[in-house]
């Protein structure tokens, strides 16, 4: 009798095996978690429509505000209640974000609006090291958005989404169980356990199951498919044929975003510049997980605050060049910060990349001493450049002059890239040219055929090490004919000349050594 009841079934058993691997996650709150999110204390907090409440957060609900009561009775239950206009566009904007991380795992990713995610990661497993390793990731990652997720795996869509959904209910299988389920080739079992009123169909579909006397899906699964079209319409069948895999649905790649460009919103609004720091790195880790995917650097960010009297004021990080070390950023932001005043407390925070640029790839040295310092050079200028302004930061470029003591002229720092070496310019570089000058060159004194420099009020008396180079040049504009010398003074080196039209000796500059 088993065998001929076998013989009249159309579906293959649940958790068949289909060389897919599906992770659905389901988001219950993300119009809740847009405000929650930025914050790590639990606010009573509900979302209106109308005069009736939609959506109440776990301390509200433990205040007795429910769903659907009205907003005169919530804040009589609860006057801290914090309430908010209900916008379903703000919850979107977050699952799309969320999809646009996802991406990192899989190319194959799936926005199910209004709250859920489709992942197909069969592909991926290698890449990860395995499955446990991968769900693990997802895990760790999906825990920093701060966000009310489940997640459900199986070898279809279909049946990784109402595992996902079933995770509210407490008998529910967790994320380890499912995980053992397909190892051990159980999974049917799992899924012919659960409820049918977590199916994905019509409330009408579950009202006739119910009243037909459904109560779990293995009930609706051994049946045969052409009874169940008869008495539940096609709509029924399609549905457990994609749950069994007989009729997948095709898999979908992700549109990419096309710029950064996130917010944080806050329940109560910031005063202190202290309260931005959690924020601000939770918006940089995103923005690090952007260029990351897309392979791409940013030279300027853009801080946004939106205040309560409804204005908004701006921070703008720039560096030299372009480069995806959100760490950086973020010390550089925090220099802006100390000097950021605002004339009312900020509801949001909004981050944007500006300038984005290919990546290219960096070849760096085996050997850490021996490796370029060019970069912490950078890095000390950067901090330079938060504290004054364009104008009050300059730097030194080399350029195209005969004369040694002018082969430097000030610059703008962030005018042009970094300082170029003197072949990039093609000038004659010799140990005449001098990393260090003065602007102007200072005057000497010789006394007794000694020749003395006064620096600081100290008296430095300079041996000459080296024989004079002689240079004369300038005759189209005001002629300069100089005699230049290497000079000594203890341990340190310097660059003198003797100028013949003023018949008087001067400092050129210094030597790093």
């Amino acid at each position: 009798m088993a065998d001929a009841m076998a013989a009249q079934r159309d579906l293959p058993a649940l958790g068949t095996k289909t060389g897919r691997l599906y992770v659905s996650l389901y988001f219950p709150a993300l119009a809740l978690d847009h405000w929650l999110r930025a914050s790590q204390e639990t606010y009573p907090l509900a979302l209106y429509s109308g005069q009736r409440l939609v959506a109440v957060s776990s301390a509200a609900r433990a205040a007795g505000v429910t769903e659907g009561m009205s907003v005169t009775s919530a804040l009589a239950l609860s006057p801290q209640l914090c309430l908010r206009v209900f916008e379903p566009e703000q919850g979107l904007h977050l699952l799309q974000n969320l999809a646009q991380w996802a991406y990192g795992f899989t190319p194959y990713v799936e926005l199910d609006e209004p709250d859920f995610l489709h992942l197909e990661v069969a592909s991926s497993l290698r890449l990860f090291h395995g499955q446990t390793m991968l769900l693990e990731r997802i895990t760790r990652e999906l825990a920093a958005w701060r966000c009310a997720v489940f997640i459900g795996l199986g070898p279809t869509r279909m049946v990784a989404k109402l595992l996902a959904k079933s995770q509210v209910l407490e008998a529910a299988p967790s994320l380890v169980e499912q995980q053992a389920a397909i190892a051990e080739q159980r999974l049917g079992v799992l899924l012919s356990a659960l409820p049918v009123s977590r199916l994905d169909v019509s409330a009408a579909l579950l009202k006739r199951l119910a009243s037909s006397g459904f109560r779990q899906l293995g009930q609706l699964t051994a049946l045969p498919l052409s009874e169940l079209g008869q008495r539940f319409g096609k709509d029924a069948v399609r549905y457990l044929q994609q749950l069994c895999g007989l009729q997948e649905q095709p898999v979908s790649a992700l549109t990419l975003a096309p710029a950064f460009n996130q917010r944080l919103a806050f329940i109560y609004g910031l005063t202190d510049a202290a309260h931005l720091q959690e924020p601000l790195q939770l918006l940089l880790r995103q923005l690090q997980q952007f260029l990351r995917l897309r392979q791409l650097i940013t030279q300027r960010i853009c801080w946004c605050f939106y205040h309560e009297d409804k204005t908004e004021s701006q921070i703008i990080v720039a560096v030299q060049s372009a480069h995806s070390d959100t760490d950086e950023f973020y010390q550089l932001t925090c220099l802006k910060l100390e000097n950021l005043r605002w004339s009312s407390a900020i509801e949001q925070v909004g981050l944007e990349a500006l300038g984005l640029t290919s990546a290219a790839p960096v070849a760096k040295g085996l050997f850490r001493d021996m490796r370029d310092k060019s970069d912490d050079i950078e890095r000390l200028m950067n901090r330079f450049y938060q504290r004054f302004s364009a104008q009050q930061f300059c730097s030194y470029r080399l350029q195209a002059e005969h004369l040694p003591d002018k082969q430097q002229c000030e610059q703008l720092a962030f005018v042009s890239n970094k300082v170029k070496a003197a072949s990039a310019v093609g000038l004659d570089v010799d140990h005449w040219l001098c990393p260090w000058l003065l602007h102007p060159p200072q005057a000497l004194f010789m006394r007794k055929k000694q020749l003395i420099w006064y620096r600081d009020g100290l008296r430095q008396e300079l041996q000459l090490v080296s024989r004079a180079a002689r240079f004369d040049s300038h005759w189209w504009q005001q002629r300069a004919r100089r005699d230049y010398f290497i000079a000594k003074a203890q341990q340190h080196y310097y660059s003198v000349f003797f100028c013949q039209q003023r018949e008087q000796w001067f400092m050129a500059g210094f030597y790093v050594c």
